[in-house]
């Protein structure tokens, strides 16, 4: 029908928000009250809010074994790692500047996390809460997404409107595409065989075939698009 059919307070300027691998729960970053406010799906309710230690926390993702969440914290240039079961924060780690979205690569306790204002992605091992290493990819990177196999990375160049493969392998950018203006945050279907990147300032969103590396297509959508979900098949 297209209508709103409820609304759920959450806090004040929610940012990103991701769902649980069970599915059960939704956990929204909250920006201006620097807290992950966890809404319960089967009945819309919050169930709880856990503080991070960063500031104004943009992206939060759940590990695949729901132990962790982490999130990236724009305002204080690092990063969170929420223990679920403990209900608070057990690591602050720094990053290189102005953290946007990450990737956890599968079946690893490793996330890539895309630096804004450094122009590439920090490595970070989250069951040691370091950084282990850097790589350029372009300027003022906003996302990033593993493949489904787990050896690339994808990031969204938004400043210069591209997206970048690194291989995982080799630590090294293996090619960059052309996309819209402002390339955003993207998603995968689910088959990981097409990527699809939110380009902010061209209205539009671009589909990538993972497969071959470029893109095949462009979609017209509305003004400034953020983001991109897809839904996965039942």
């Amino acid at each position: 029908s297209g209508e709103i059919k409820q609304r759920v307070e959450v806090g004040r300027s929610p940012e990103g928000a991701s769902l649980s691998p069970s599915g059960k729960t939704i956990a929204v970053c909250v920006e201006d009250d620097n807290e992950v406010t966890f809404v319960d799906v089967a009945s819309a309710k919050v169930v709880r809010k856990i503080p991070t230690q960063g500031k104004n926390p943009e992206h939060c993702i759940y590990t695949p074994d729901e132990r962790w969440l982490v999130t990236t914290n724009e305002n204080s240039n690092d990063i969170d790692v929420i223990d679920l079961k403990a209900g608070k924060s057990i690591a602050r780690v720094a990053t290189a500047g102005h953290p946007r979205g990450m990737a956890l690569l599968p079946g690893k306790q490793i996330a890539y996390i895309a630096q804004e204002t450094s122009g590439g992605v920090d490595i970070v091992d989250l069951g040691k809460h370091a950084v282990i290493g850097s790589i350029s990819t372009g300027v003022r990177p906003a996302d990033a997404v593993a493949s489904r196999d787990g050896r690339h990375v994808f990031v969204a160049n938004g400043g210069e409107g591209t997206v970048s493969s690194i291989d995982v392998a080799t630590g090294k950018v293996a090619g960059s595409v052309a996309v819209g203006k402002r390339a955003w945050n993207m998603a995968l279907t689910p088959d990981g065989s097409k990527l699809y990147t939110a380009n902010g300032r061209s209205n539009s969103v671009s589909v990538i075939d993972t497969a071959t590396f470029k893109p095949i297509k462009t979609i017209d959508v509305g003004g400034m698009p953020w983001g991109v979900w897809i839904r996965t098949p039942k």
